[in-house]
């Protein structure tokens, strides 16, 4: 009789026992599958949510300061999207900071008061203008006849103005005056195009403002120190018009990576690439001098992957207890199946079959069980976890269910078996 004929026809003398241990091990390899999907899942859910929480703090943001050399800004601003090209989906953020620039008059110190201009992207959503228009594109128009002589290049830079350094200036939208560098005594003419104020100044963006969004700095002391307006928005374009073009001095960036689709496999590759950036930044020559860099996420990285496997620990016991409770129940029953089948193997073995022979059919009798068990657990772990486990998603490892399943197959496949 051909071997799956024997199989089935055993299988029909035996089946209370057989019942018995089919409803074992599908328990039994369900079970193990839905504990392993829900460590996974739990371990993502955690990486996920402090993510989450890490990039509300800017505690993922990549932070540079550099002093780059105004003749290449346009190719420093390109080396600094190549060297973040390397994070997931990075949103870079500049700003561009001019040196200080006298303003007319005096301070009651007697130094005249100072502003500098700056080029940031994104200032249109993070502030609200209270009159007037944002800069133009190329951030210049020809001098009119209210301009104020002596300005170099014939052309004005177009500048929206804090609301606050609106105020004590007393600049409305029209005015124009001249601005003189403290560094090159070059005179540059601006118009006041527009008056803007913060939407929120608690909001991080504004530390990209060298007066954090206040938009006048006075000194501790008055005869000291001096008094800082600003700075003045302009579009970039004016670093690079010619003639007096306005001067850079700092760059500020902040490079902040995607975490969507990152889990508890992913961290250390995702701190890993936030370091590897910072150390890129630090050593790219073409951002200029003076490089600071800087990133907080990955030394949190390692204690969380701490804290995460302190929780796969601890299920882990559970886990182990479970497995070892129906391996003890699945050889008694595996012993009680071998004295069903010691009549029939004693009856094969007089009729010439050898060992591999009753081997082949001991085991495709445990496959039988074992596979279909092996294959659905899986997806009930995937339908189950989150309905049985609040705060979970069905997200965990497939790759850790499967093993988790066939895992616990096959050691009932050898119980059985053996």
């Amino acid at each position: 009789m051909p071997t799956h004929r024997l199989v089935l026809s055993r299988l029909r003398r035996e089946l209370p026992t057989m019942t018995a241990v089919v409803a074992l091990i599908v328990i039994t390899t369900t079970l193990l599958a839905v504990l392993a999907r829900f460590v996974s899942a739990a371990g993502d859910s955690a990486a996920r949510q402090a993510l989450d929480g890490w990039t509300t703090a800017g505690q993922t943001t990549v932070r540079l300061d550099t002093h780059p050399n105004p003749a290449q800004r346009t190719a420093t601003l390109a080396a600094l999207r190549e060297d973040a090209a390397g994070l997931p989906q990075a949103a870079i953020t500049t700003s561009q900071v001019s040196v200080s620039y006298a303003l007319p008059g005096k301070a009651a110190n007697g130094d005249p008061p100072l502003m500098t201009f700056w080029a940031v992207d994104g200032l249109d959503q993070k502030a609200e203008l209270q009159a007037g228009a944002w800069p133009a594109v190329g951030g210049s128009a020809a001098t009119g006849a209210t301009g104020t002589a002596g300005a170099a290049g014939g052309q004005t830079v177009q500048v929206a103005v804090p609301e606050a350094a609106a105020t004590e200036l007393k600049l409305t939208v029209g005015t124009t005056l001249t601005v003189t560098s403290r560094i090159t005594q070059t005179p540059i003419q601006i118009a006041v195009v527009g008056i803007y104020r913060p939407r929120d100044p608690a909001d991080r963006f504004w530390q990209l403002d060298p007066l954090g969004g206040a938009g006048v700095d006075h000194p501790q002391r008055a005869e000291s120190g001096f008094l800082a307006y600003g700075p003045f928005a302009m579009d970039p374009a004016a670093f690079d018009r010619k003639p007096a073009p306005v001067e850079l001095s700092t760059l500020r960036a902040r490079v902040v990576p995607s975490t969507a689709g990152i889990g508890e496999a992913g961290l250390q590759h995702f701190a890993d690439s936030l370091t590897g950036l910072v150390a890129t930044l630090k050593a790219d020559t073409r951002l200029g001098t003076a490089v600071q860099t800087s990133v907080a996420a990955p030394t949190q990285v390692g204690a969380l992957r701490h804290s995460l496997a302190v929780i796969a620990s601890s299920a882990l016991i559970p886990t182990v207890l479970l497995a070892v409770l129906a391996l003890c129940a699945l050889v008694m029953s595996a012993s009680l199946l071998a004295e069903y089948r010691a009549l029939t193997t004693a009856l094969m073995r007089a009729r010439g079959a050898g060992a591999p022979t009753i081997g082949v059919q001991a085991l495709g009798e445990a496959l039988l069980f074992t596979v279909p068990a092996a294959v659905i657990a899986p997806f009930v772990a995937q339908v189950a976890v989150p309905h049985l486990f609040s705060g979970t998603s069905s997200a965990g490892s497939g790759a850790a269910t499967w093993a988790a399943a066939a895992l616990t197959a096959a050691v009932c496949t050898a119980a059985l078996v053996v």
